[in-house]
Order: C-alpha cells, then structure tokens, then sequence
C-alpha cells in the first residue's frame, strides 16, 4: 500500500477545487456563446420577417420598422431598425437593418456590437389581360 507523504496532505482538495473551477469557467463561457447565436439567429430572424411585411403590396419601410420592433420585444437589450427602399436584381425591395446589444454578461452587453439585416422584396399587383 502507498503511504501518503506528510507534504502532499490536502492536495486532492486542492485539485478538485481547481479542476471544479475550471469545469466552470468553460461551462459559462459555452452558455455565454449560445446566448449570442441564439440572440443573432432571432435578429436574423426578425430582419427578413419586417422585410416581408414591408415588400407586402400597399405596405411601406414604415411597417417594416413597426412590425420589428413589436417582435424585438421578446429580445433582451436595446435595438435599433431601420428600414429603406432599394433595388435587388431590377426589383424594388425593402432592406431592413438592426443593431443591437452583443450579450456579454447575461443580458447585458456592448451597444451596438451585433448587425443583422435582410431583404424582401416588394409585391407588384399587375393587371392580366384576357
């Protein structure tokens, strides 16, 4: 049987507090990470829905930046939209952009640091002739 010397008394406390701190270290740093993609992928999200809510035939960048915000609602920090006219393809579009709050610290975060936008393009009603 191995006999414990007399120096290394308490050690395996020692390494279970490091090895606990580093397991949670790591833990927080991968839970931080899926808070910004899941943050980001619910901005992407809202970009291309305002934008196809301001493309609908008779809506304008207005409603775009209305129907945003009320979604931004459930998105923790504070966000900026903006929306324009332009032009994809030959084709008028509304492009819908949003800055927000990178989550650093929970919901906390640096101003401005994520910016997402998209596109939709703008219905045209043309008559059919018979």
């Amino acid at each position: 049987m191995k006999t414990v010397q007399r120096n290394e008394q308490g050690s395996a406390a020692v390494g279970f507090l490091f090895t606990s701190l580093l397991l949670t270290m790591v833990l927080m740093g991968l839970l931080q990470l899926v808070m910004v993609m899941h943050t980001r992928v619910l901005l992407i999200d809202i970009a291309g829905e305002a934008a196809r809510v301001g493309g609908r035939h008779g809506a304008d960048p207005a409603h775009s930046v209305a129907h945003a915000q009320s979604l931004l609602a459930t998105v923790p920090g504070e966000q900026t939209v903006t929306a324009s006219t332009t032009t994809l393809g030959g084709r008028d579009a509304i492009r819908v952009e949003i800055d927000a709050e990178l989550p650093v610290l929970g919901p906390y975060g640096i101003p401005g640091a994520l910016h997402v936008d998209a596109s939709g393009y703008v219905e045209s009603i043309e008559a059919v002739e018979p």
